[in-house]
C-alpha cells in the first residue's frame, strides 16, 4: 500500500484540478466586487447631488432678498439649477410672500436629485403719509 504514496510533492494533475477549482470559485467572486464598486459609485454620486441640493437651498431660504429667478452653476461636474417663483403675485397688498424653491442637480443631462421647498418672506409695505 505504501507504493502509491508519493512523499515528493503533487502531481500535475492534481495542481491542474486545484487550479480549476480556484478559478471556478474566483469568477462568482470578481463580479460581486465588480457589482459592489458600480453600487458604490452610484452611491457617492447620489450623495454629492444630494449635498449640493441641500446647501444650494440652505443658502436660498437664508437669503434676504427673494425674487423670481433662474440660477445655474457648475460644481466638480454637476449642473445645479436653482429657480424661484412668487407663488402669489396677483396679491400685491399682503404683506407675506410665498415662494417655492426648486434645486435640481443634473450630471450628463439626467437629473440625480431634485428638491423642493416654500419660503415665506415678509414685504415692506409702504405706508400713504
Amino acid at each position: 500500500m505504501n507504493k502509491f504514496i508519493n512523499e515528493n510533492g503533487l502531481s500535475l494533475v492534481e495542481v491542474i484540478v486545484g487550479t480549476c477549482i480556484m478559478g471556478i470559485l474566483i469568477v462568482p467572486i470578481m463580479g460581486l466586487l465588480t457589482a459592489n464598486i458600480k453600487i458604490n459609485a452610484k452611491a457617492r454620486e447620489q450623495h454629492i447631488a444630494t449635498s449640493l441640493a441641500e446647501n444650494e437651498i440652505e443658502k436660498l431660504r437664508t437669503s434676504s432678498e427673494v425674487k423670481d429667478c433662474e440660477i445655474i452653476s457648475h460644481h466638480n461636474g454637476f449642473i445645479v439649477y436653482s429657480a424661484i417663483e412668487t407663488l402669489d403675485k396677483d396679491k400685491l397688498d399682503k404683506k407675506i410672500s410665498m415662494h417655492k424653491i426648486v434645486v435640481e442637480v443634473k450630471r450628463q443631462d439626467k437629473i440625480i436629485e431634485r428638491i423642493e421647498t416654500y419660503k415665506n418672506s415678509v414685504k415692506e409695505v409702504k405706508q400713504n403719509e
